[in-house]
Formats: C-alpha cells, structure tokens, sequence
C-alpha cells in the first residue's frame, strides 16, 4: 500500500507539474497578448514624440533662417538708401565745384593775359564759391555714410577726392589765384576721382 501511495504522490506531482507548465503557457501567452500591443504603443508615442521633436526644430530653423533673411534685406535696402544719398550728394558737390572752377579758371587766365577782371565776374565767381564751400561744408555729414557702407577702397577714393577738391577751393580762399597748370592738373584729378567714386557707389548699390 505503502509502494501504491507513493506512485499516486508521483502522478500527482507529475500532473500538477503538467498544470504548472500550462499555466506557465497561458501566462506567458498572456503577457505577450498585453505586452506586444504596449511595446507598439510604446513605440507609437515615441516616434510621435520624435516626430514632435524634429518637427518643432525644423520650425525654429525655419523661423532662424527666415529672421535671418529679413535683416539681411533690411540691411541691403539701408546700403541702397545710404548709396542713393551718397551719390545724390556727391553730384551735386561735383556740381558747384565745376561750376565755380569754370569762373575760377576764366579768372586764372584773365590775370595770366594782364588783362583786367571785371567786378561784375568777380560777384559772380565769389557766388559760385561760396556755393560750393557751402556743398563742401554739408559734405561732411556725407563722409559717415560713406564710412558706413563699410568699403574701404570707396573710402579713399572720396578723401582722395576731397582733397582735389579743398585744394582749389583753399586757394582761391587763400590768394584769389592759383598756377594755371597746378589748377588743371588738380581738376583733372578731381574730374577722375569723382568718375571713380560714382562707379564705385554704383557697384555697390547693384549689388544691394
């Protein structure tokens, strides 16, 4: 009986191990069932919380990108305002000072034929240099403009232009007379100089 018993423990071991296995079986079938699906929602709400990611960094290159593509038109129409005034201003310097040099020069080969110069010339070149001592004088404010289009071959061309031009006016300021070939010389050279700084104004506001 004793042998009888211990085989029936035996089965039932066995059979409460076949139970274990199965329960075993279902549970993990279980836990897959509930857990494939969360593993792909998992997955869903990290890809969408990637996709939210990128998507908000792709945003703020975007509006960077767009930002910096306003102050880039925004500077290039103050560069083109800035080289519109230059320009404006600078022709009409140019301008007086043909002007008066045309009398100045009438007045320089007057004195060189010893031929008297009349007081009614003599009102008009004082009129036409003060008018251009005058556009002179107003240049200046100029002269940070042309700092701030930011060139520096523009830059020396505009102080070598000043130059030629305070030359002449000085000496008539001076003296009333200056050599004739001294004077053609330096019109000329102011004449190249102003031709340059034109194109080079023009240059870059093409560019802007």
């Amino acid at each position: 009986m004793a042998v009888c018993q211990d085989w029936v423990r035996v089965d039932d071991v066995q059979a409460g191990g076949v139970t274990l296995h199965m329960e075993s079986n279902e549970l993990i079938s279980d836990l897959i069932k509930i857990g494939i699906p969360s593993v792909v929602a998992l997955a869903g709400t990290i890809s969408s919380l990637l996709l939210a990611l990128w998507g908000n960094k792709q945003s703020t290159l975007i509006a960077k990108l767009q930002h910096h593509h306003n102050q880039e038109i925004e500077r290039n129409n103050r560069t083109g305002e800035l080289a519109k005034i230059c320009a404006a201003d600078l022709s009409k310097l140019h301008n007086h000072f043909i002007s008066f040099c045309t009398v100045f020069f009438a007045k320089i080969d007057t004195i060189v034929c010893n031929d008297p110069w009349p007081e009614t010339e003599q009102e008009l070149i004082n009129y036409r240099y003060q008018e251009a001592l005058l556009s002179l004088s107003n240049h200046a404010a100029i002269k940070s403009y042309i700092t701030l289009l930011g060139n520096k071959e523009l830059t020396r061309t505009h102080q070598i232009y000043l130059n030629f031009v305070s030359e002449i006016i000085s000496a008539y300021s001076e003296s009333g007379d200056m050599d004739a070939n001294i004077f053609e010389k330096l019109v000329d050279q102011s004449n190249h100089a102003h031709a340059q700084l034109t194109k080079q104004i023009s240059d870059i506001y093409l560019l802007k």
